[in-house]
């Protein structure tokens, strides 16, 4: 009989220790990596406490507490103010028995830091249990590179081309790179970037802007069908190695006309702009219009 009860109660530390590994075991926490200081970050933590009862989840930025939900008190969270940490407002809060998930907004440099997850079940069976990841707000590319400097787009053989690509703002290095009819263009038709930086709330802000230029030769543009594809390619350098990698991109084409048609080209063009202009003008009334209906 002793030793049936002396088993009895092996089995039963054994059956709540192997709750408590699998708790642990399945706490999995979700932060962004890095993320744009203009966007919304979502946080989340997945639990599985087995048939524990869930005493309390708590939130660190830090190993500073910044929210905490214990569903059998009156209120059920509670928020605590951390320098860098907003919740949003716009977004609701989502914790139960098996995960919680928190919406931060305002994100500024003072965000960035190690997120922690803590779960806390029904004492003494159940022990504190916790998760946590890194996450880097950065400034980065909202839109594609710009190409500026062609003339109308329309060139002859012998001519020289020369265009520059502008990157947008980030705070992280970028590396621009030229294509040529999908082919990475010769060093020597590439000038050194210029690189020009502005520090704003903790950011240094930099873009670059690359120079083109190359001379149409027909021995090497002989057979590109009238067109010649110009591609510019901003890369995000430095980033995380779990982090997606941040590429923009950009592409315009310039067409090669020969002297007897170079008339021709320019009526339509010139036909092409003023049809364009008028689209704009149209554009324009519209939005002028809905604006005054709304007032």
């Amino acid at each position: 009989m002793t030793n049936s009860l002396y088993y009895i109660f092996v089995l039963i530390f054994m059956f709540h220790e192997c709750q408590r590994i699998t708790a642990y075991n399945q706490v999995t926490i979700a932060v962004p990596t890095i993320i744009d200081v203009r966007d919304f970050a979502s946080i989340s933590c997945n639990y599985n406490i087995g048939f524990h009862k869930l005493i309390s989840v708590k939130w660190y930025k830090d190993n500073k507490e910044f929210y905490r939900y214990t569903p059998f008190n009156a209120p059920s969270e509670t928020r605590m103010t951390v320098k860098g940490v907003k919740i949003s407002e716009r977004h609701n809060i989502v914790c139960d028995e098996r995960a919680c998930r928190i919406v931060l907004q305002n994100l500024s440099a003072q965000s960035s830091g190690i997120y922690k997850c803590e779960i806390a079940g029904e004492a003494p069976t159940f022990q504190v249990v916790q998760n946590q990841a890194n996450m880097t707000v950065l400034v980065l590319p909202k839109r594609d590179p710009h190409i500026l400097g062609l003339q109308l787009n329309r060139y002859r053989f012998g001519e020289v081309v020369n265009a520059n690509c502008t990157s947008d703002v980030s705070s992280l290095p970028v590396n621009l790179q030229w294509y040529i009819n999908d082919q990475k263009a010769p060093q020597a038709f590439v000038k050194q970037p210029v690189q020009i930086t502005n520090n704003l709330e903790g950011f240094q802000l930099q873009y670059k802007i690359s120079e083109l230029t190359f001379k149409i030769e027909k021995s090497r543009f002989h057979d590109t069908r009238g067109q010649i594809k110009l591609q510019c390619v901003a890369k995000i350098e430095r980033l995380p190695s779990t982090a997606q990698p941040v590429i923009r991109e950009t592409s315009t084409y310039i067409n090669l006309v020969s002297r007897g048609d170079e008339l021709k080209n320019q009526k339509l063009i010139d036909s092409g702009a003023t049809t364009n202009a008028i689209k704009n003008i149209l554009t324009t009334i519209l939005m002028i219009s809905l604006t005054l209906m709304m007032q």
